[in-house]
């Protein structure tokens, strides 16, 4: 009986482990398809590959999440639950999963919660957003208006309703392109 019970035990614990590397090996291989980002590239090799995308500096893109996020994919803003990720992009829930404010960029239709806490999907997605701003409303103030829509009608040059934010990404944004 002894024997028996030994036996069931370890045919239970090898089938758990087998059971877990699969499911490890399958998750590893449908991040890297969702994402297309390889295992090694760091944060930096990402804002690199969607600034280049993007036509946006990815200096520029990392100092705004060294500010929006200090870095953390994880990050959710507190304050109005809808901040996400590095980029802290918004994301106001539209009740079935996805996002319901509008933004007109690659793949924002498919845009969940979930996937803005993917550092490549955040990033990307952050990336056409600022973008968009600088075409439209020109440095500064695209940095202002990726922080708060406010900054819309404020002068090209500011001063802005955020200018303590801008200020701190600008700061930022030059010490890292020294």
């Amino acid at each position: 009986m002894t024997l028996y019970y030994v036996l069931g035990t370890f045919a239970a614990l090898l089938g758990g482990f087998l059971l877990f590397r699969s499911a490890k090996g399958a998750t590893m291989e449908t991040a890297q398809k969702d994402t297309m980002q390889t295992p090694a590239e760091t944060l930096d090799d990402i804002f690199r590959r969607h600034g280049q995308t993007y036509s946006v500096d990815w200096r520029l893109l990392k100092a705004i999440a060294l500010v929006e996020s200090n870095l953390r994919p994880d990050a959710l803003n507190k304050a109005d639950n809808e901040s996400i990720g590095l980029m802290q992009v918004l994301c106001r829930p539209n009740g079935f999963g996805g996002c319901a404010n509008v933004f007109f960029i690659d793949g924002w239709e498919t845009i969940t919660r979930e996937k803005l806490f993917d550092p490549d999907t955040n990033i990307k997605m952050g990336a056409q957003i600022l973008a968009y701003n600088i075409k439209t409303y020109g440095m500064p103030r695209a940095v202002a208006v990726y922080n708060a829509i406010s900054a819309r009608s404020a002068p090209v040059n500011g001063p802005f309703p955020n200018q303590i934010y801008v200020d701190r990404v600008m700061n930022i944004y030059q010490s890292l392109s020294m």
